[in-house]
């Protein structure tokens, strides 16, 4: 499978209202494995160069699983950056919208139990949504958000 990361993290060198957006991709067997390649890969990045040098926490805005090369063009992450009295708020929808035949999955921290879980699935016809969009949203202003590693 091919896992997509939408990772996210505010650069604390810098005084202003910032937000830093990392896209990364993997394949893996499952979405655990792919999890575990991105650590390992920030961990990677952040020991041989200073690119991640004010990211003292990362957080994970949506995984994207896809089974195939998608045969049209699919969307994999809608983000839109606010400013709140507390600093920027993201409000994210992970494939917001896909064509009919495409195979896509997205998961979502689930703060209840610290565990990933599909969020929405689209397999040919078939749509299935095991959270609604809009609640996963509500819980990403990264604020409140656990981080998916620290640095």
């Amino acid at each position: 499978m091919l896992y997509i990361g939408n990772f996210n993290y505010n650069d604390e060198n810098d005084v202003s209202d910032n937000y830093v957006l990392m896209p990364a991709v993997v394949e893996a067997a499952d979405a655990e494995e792919a999890l575990d390649r991105f650590e390992k890969m920030f961990e990677r990045i952040n020991a041989k160069s200073d690119l991640l040098d004010g990211a003292h926490s990362i957080y994970l805005d949506s995984l994207v699983e896809l089974d195939r090369a998608p045969e049209s063009a699919v969307l994999i992450q809608w983000e839109k950056i606010v400013p709140t009295d507390e600093g920027l708020c993201s409000i994210t929808s992970a494939l917001p919208e896909l064509e009919e035949g495409e195979a896509a999955s997205a998961y979502g921290w689930n703060d209840d139990d610290g565990e990933f879980e599909h969020i929405h699935v689209h397999n040919d016809n078939e749509h299935i949504a095991d959270a609604e969009l809009d609640d996963f949203d509500d819980d990403q202003n990264g604020f409140e958000e656990e981080p998916f590693m620290r640095l």
